[in-house]
């Protein structure tokens, strides 16, 4: 399969410090971590995870996805392509230096990792797939937001959650307020046309953790993660919680000790 990769456009907007891609590399340690945030998301919503695994003896290398962590129209100039691009580059970074490689994917980071896994299964240790975004809870409304917004050509759409007031402390953060229409629609292709189609390809090792009253990916994702990858070892968690994020969770302890026992297994 053919992702048809694009040249990554160059980021017109600073990106955020909070943002930036970050490498936990300890001495001696023969297992690495890459961790992938989420559709307008950063390497910051995953820190916490990052600290605690590196603080176990295992490197962290957190990727942010190309055009993401600035500013959202830095988002529009990228597509589904160079997200993964950016994933496949950090990977080529820590492939020579490290024995067993780990991706661990939150939200539609998750759906990138199942890509990764399936083209090339045997490389991976083992991946987990954290809130991974196959059906929404509002699906049917997103989608029909997606395309009245694409028809009114509007670049973009303010998140519901994130009031006004709020907008500028969430960006600082590393995060986007604002989700473009493109984007989107990238997303949502990605998803139909690679993500469901893969998973029977996927054998690598899996670890699968969702929050049962998930307030953006419906939990019923990672039931049907479940029950279509092709992996004989494969566990699933679901988490009596809101969140979206487990790792924001109160769990977040429990979660962080299960990835690790996963890794060190």
């Amino acid at each position: 399969m053919n992702l048809g990769l694009t040249e990554t456009k160059k980021e017109l907007h600073p990106i955020k410090k909070k943002a930036e891609t970050f490498f936990y590399q300890g001495d001696h340690n023969d297992s690495v971590a890459i961790l992938v945030h989420g559709f307008t998301g950063s390497p910051n919503d995953m820190r916490d995870l990052a600290d605690f695994l590196f603080s176990n003896d295992i490197d962290v290398l957190a990727v942010r996805l190309a055009g993401h962590g600035s500013h959202y129209e830095d988002l529009i100039r990228t597509s589904y392509s160079d997200w993964w691009k950016s994933v496949k580059e950090a990977i080529a970074q820590v492939e020579k230096t490290h024995r067993r490689i780990f991706l661990v994917g939150y939200s539609f980071g998750s759906n990138l990792v199942i890509d990764l896994a399936a083209r090339e299964p045997e490389k991976y240790s083992g991946i987990v797939c954290l809130g991974t975004s196959i059906f929404s809870r509002i699906h049917k409304m997103e989608r029909v937001m997606y395309y009245f917004f694409r028809l009114i050509r509007k670049a973009a759409w303010r998140k519901p959650y994130v009031a006004k007031g709020k907008i500028e402390s969430f960006e600082l953060a590393g995060n986007y307020a604002h989700i473009p229409v493109k984007n989107a629609g990238e997303v949502y292709y990605f998803i139909d046309n690679y993500t469901k189609k893969e998973l029977s390809r996927v054998t690598t090792p899996t670890l699968i953790i969702h929050s049962r009253d998930d307030r953006i990916s419906h939990p019923k994702s990672s039931e049907y993660l479940f029950e279509h990858l092709g992996s004989k070892h494969k566990e699933m968690f679901i988490l009596n919680e809101p969140n979206h994020n487990p790792l924001r969770s109160d769990n977040k302890n429990k979660i962080f000790e299960r990835i690790l026992l996963f890794i060190q297994d």
